[in-house]
């Protein structure tokens, strides 16, 4: 295998594993060997790994950016267009963005055109999932059967996880019931505030906001809810609101809060804290104290926010904080 081979399995790898410090790593470094040998085959395989790890992190913009810049690449494979159609599919399902569908079922054809399970899951996870968010269960079930049925004991826990998490969720048992990584199990065995954690501790916000919509606790739905719109999950905060009134909720946020989209650089309200608090020469433990987050999920919005604001320390962070009229 080539170098650049080699860095391109270990960026997919790491992501698959949840490794997301050494994917960012190897990321860098297999990029910047293969871009000085025009090594494109490589680069656009870790482009898709990459932006796949960004949809995990919650870093949607970066994460659709990276993907509409890989699918316009000249000469791309239908195999190296499969995580880039996923990204912007599931992002613009969370979003309730028009187009989604069609994007996935690009995917799903190309998927299935591969044969190979751990290709055709994740599309099919995605696929049950835009189906959930569109209000259509027992479609999402079948999808995520589907899904289910083709990769059981055939590829990695976390991706097989993605897939299967989602009959439980849609109310079908899984049978046989198999050994999933810690937050898919902890869900399944309804501990959701186990795996909310689970999940935040991974650095995964919109998994963990799922995690809590099982739950009836009126505080895990409205934590679920919040950082939806963080995220500017439309689609998705609205099924929040229609959990939170099944559940006898009063009260409920009747929209999103300040939109993503006017907002300094583009970040989100949850950034903008963020923000704030590094202006206030706050560290990482104590932003974390304050927001009453994980320090590893304060360290991913410090991450995107000195990414969106274009700077590369938290002393230029403050001053353009000062700039933009947030925090002190």
């Amino acid at each position: 295998m080539s170098v650049g081979g080699g860095y391109s399995v270990i960026v997919e790898a790491c992501a698959k594993l949840h490794r997301f410090a050494d994917s960012e790593r190897y990321y860098a470094e297999g990029m910047a060997y293969c871009e000085g040998r025009e090594l494109a085959v490589f680069t656009k395989c870790m482009n898709g790994w990459r932006a796949r790890t960004l949809v995990f992190l919650g870093r949607w913009d970066e994460a659709v950016q990276l993907s509409a810049r890989n699918l316009a690449s000249p000469g791309i494979s239908p195999v190296n267009q499969l995580n880039p159609l996923c990204v912007l599919g599931t992002v613009q399902g969370r979003r309730g963005e028009n187009g989604a569908q069609e994007l996935l079922d690009r995917a799903l054809e190309f998927a299935e055109g591969t044969v190979e399970p751990v290709w055709i899951a994740p599309v099919r996870a995605a696929r049950a999932e835009l189906s959930w968010l569109q209000g259509e269960p027992d479609r999402a079930a079948a999808e995520a059967r589907a899904g289910y049925d083709v990769a059981l004991g055939l590829i990695d826990p976390w991706t097989f996880g993605s897939v299967a998490i989602w009959l439980p969720r849609l109310g079908v048992p899984l049978d046989p019931l198999p050994d999933l990584p810690e937050p898919y199990a902890l869900e399944i065995a309804g501990d959701h505030r186990g795996a909310a954690a689970a999940w935040e501790r991974i650095g995964r916000p919109y998994d963990a906001a799922l995690a809590r919509l099982g739950s009836c606790d009126e505080t895990a739905l409205r934590e679920a809810l919040a950082t939806l719109e963080d995220l500017g999950a439309r689609a998705a905060a609205a099924v929040a609101r229609r959990r939170m009134r099944e559940v006898g909720m009063r009260a409920i946020p009747r929209g999103p809060r300040t939109v993503t989209r006017s907002a300094p650089a583009g970040l989100t309200v949850r950034e903008q804290e963020v923000l704030a608090l590094l202006a206030d020469g706050l560290t990482d433990r104590e932003i974390s104290q304050k927001l009453f987050i994980s320090e590893r999920t304060v360290h991913h919005h410090v991450s995107a926010v000195l990414s969106k604001i274009g700077v590369s320390s938290r002393t230029a962070a403050a001053r353009e904080a000062v700039r933009m009229g947030i925090g002190s």
